[in-house]
């Protein structure tokens, strides 16, 4: 996802589908952990949400010169020796990173802090700039003035899975004869939204009459998502990829899944979802567990038939190999094959019969069956 949307639409669109969420504090930095006259860089959040794996605070280009107690509390943190041109300087600013945890989103959605200047001769002026690791995008500016004043500005930004935003002020417009005034900040705080990628709401699974499981499930909204990958295990078998969904990328609607276990395990079958983003990381989602019955048979389809029958093997049944036989009513035998091991199904062609009753018979090392084939 883009850093910043440009597009006014889709941020009225952004911001509206996060009016029912409220916004959590993602870190914020009130500079009363400062525990000497010049602070050390970087500098830790004095808080900070529990998904956030890091937060610190850092200085480029500027001079790092005290902690003076200018706005609430005790500490702030003051820097000076910025541009006085009248606009910003790239390689001059003040850095407020936050990274992920593992698995884990941030939508950031504000950002403020207190900001003045010691005197006149102060950086007066700074521009705000949010990277999400594509780039800087400009959030807002400010002016600054002596003594301590509220700064806030809205924007959306999305981090990757797992990824770190980055909140860049870059403070100019200061008297290059007074480099010494100082810029000073304090309370730097970023609001926001931590999530897992995709927010899954409901999976469950259920045993049809034919012996195969249908899987449903559902998710509240969706960031970069390619794909699920169905896994499968029993008590007797780890679990193994058995089939893929794709995803629908970004949604912030809700969506719904299905899949179907052609050849389920005999006995109870567990059932889980890897949800796979666009740039190749993966969450694993809970198990649920089916109970697929015992013995189950193989399945037919489609019944009656016009032109061919696929038959499908429970999961018992494919590590050996199978035979099968297609007979006419009077005896015959019209067609027949095997299957290798590990191979689950197997397509039989009738086009190519006249129309009537058949019956395929179906060989296995523990299990012989027959079924009634009606060929239009």
């Amino acid at each position: 996802m883009k850093a910043i949307l440009n597009s006014q639409f889709w941020l009225l669109v952004l911001l509206f589908s996060y009016s029912n969420a409220s916004a959590q504090l993602l870190a914020q930095w009130s500079f009363e952990n400062i525990a000497t006259a010049v602070p050390s860089l970087p500098i830790a959040a004095s808080s900070y949400h529990s998904q956030v794996s890091g937060a610190y605070a850092s200085l480029s280009g500027g001079n790092n010169t005290g902690s003076p107690a200018v706005c609430s509390g005790n500490e702030s943190w003051a820097t000076n020796f910025w541009p006085s041109a009248s606009s910003r300087d790239p390689g001059e600013f003040l850095e407020f990173s936050i990274t992920a945890q593992p698995g884990y989103t941030f939508t950031v959605t504000a950002i403020s802090f207190s900001a003045g200047i010691s005197s006149s001769n102060g950086a007066s002026a700074f521009d705000v700039y949010v990277d999400v690791g594509n780039g800087e995008e400009f959030a807002f500016s400010g002016s600054t003035s002596i003594g301590c004043g509220g700064q806030a500005g809205s924007f959306v930004a999305t981090t990757s899975v797992g990824g770190t935003i980055t909140v860049r002020i870059y403070p100019y417009l200061q008297n290059p004869g007074a480099l010494a005034a100082t810029f000073r900040l304090d309370d730097v705080t970023i609001q926001g939204l931590a999530a897992l990628p995709v927010t899954l709401v409901d999976f469950r699974g259920r045993r049809q009459p034919d012996g195969t499981i249908n899987l449903i499930w559902k998710t509240d909204q969706e960031r970069n998502n390619a794909y699920f990958a169905v896994e499968r295990a029993s008590a007797q078998n780890p679990f193994t990829e058995i089939g893929r969904v794709r995803g629908v990328g970004t949604s912030y609607l809700p969506q719904t899944y299905f899949f179907t276990d052609q050849a389920p395990h005999s006995g109870i079958n567990y059932y889980r979802l890897r949800q796979v983003d666009t740039d190749g990381k993966a969450i694993r989602h809970p198990a649920i567990s089916v109970d697929a019955g015992s013995e189950p048979t193989p399945r037919i389809y489609p019944l009656p038939t016009q032109e061919n029958i696929t038959i499908y093997w429970p999961a018992t049944e494919v590590s050996t190999q199978r035979s099968w036989r297609l007979v006419h009513t009077s005896g015959a035998v019209i067609q027949s094959g095997t299957m290798p091991p590990q191979t689950p199904s197997s397509e039989i062609p009738l086009a190519d019969l006249p129309a009537g009753i058949y019956f395929l018979q179906l060989i296995s090392r523990d299990q012989r069956f027959m079924e009634r084939i009606l060929k239009l």
